[in-house]
């Protein structure tokens, strides 16, 4: 499975030719150890397999890092030849008969942060490669709230609805303004009405 990912490492793992690229820690849950050969990695679903992983053994319960750098030109191995996004996209993992066997969205990481799973749970983590995932998260990371009608021009009234993870609380404005803590706190549907008999008021 993939386990941790770290895609804007600027310190956090050096290379042996020391450098700091993009990297992914791979763990073998099962109890036998695998060769990884012709598993594949890759950040676009229409194109899996972008990186070919070569013959190489991970242990039982044990990782193995792979980095990503778009322009390498190393004997590195397990460098892949694509970079990843630090404001997040799809990561797959396949096996050799190109089945998906995990798939992790990752979020938008700060500099030496990484997306890794950590009880049963994925939390933005201090890096802590090849090793189990044990200090505490920095902070767990949330969806951005979901509405129930798309943006754009209406021309009758309704009532919006908004969703996210459970444990979190939505502030929200009606004037365009940034949302903080003392902005209003969803709690039910807002009622979205046409706005055309109000004073003209620039923004």
């Amino acid at each position: 499975v993939i386990n941790e990912i770290c895609s804007s490492n600027k310190s956090s793992l050096a290379t042996a030719d020391n450098k700091y690229y993009d990297w992914v820690e791979l763990y073998n849950a099962s109890d036998e150890s695998v060769n990884l050969k012709n598993y594949g990695l890759s950040d676009k679903e229409e194109k899996l397999a972008r990186f070919k992983i070569p013959s190489v053994k991970i242990e039982s319960k044990g990782f193995i890092i792979i980095y990503f750098e778009s322009n390498y030109e190393g004997n590195d191995k397990l460098v892949a030849d694509f970079g990843l996004s630090d404001k997040g996209e799809d990561l797959y993992l396949t096996m050799p008969n190109g089945n998906i066997i995990d798939k992790i969205s990752f979020p938008s990481l700060k500099e030496d942060t990484t997306y890794g799973r950590y009880n049963g749970e994925w939390n933005v983590l201090n890096p802590t490669p090849n090793e189990k995932n044990e200090t505490k998260p920095i902070y767990k990371y949330i969806e951005a709230p979901t509405f129930s009608n798309e943006s754009g021009f209406y021309d009758y009234n309704f009532g919006l609805t908004l969703s996210t993870d459970s444990e979190a609380k939505i502030y929200y404005t009606l004037d365009s303004s940034d949302p903080t803590e003392n902005s209003n706190l969803y709690e039910d549907e807002i009622l979205i009405t046409d706005p055309s008999s109000n004073p003209n008021v620039l923004k």
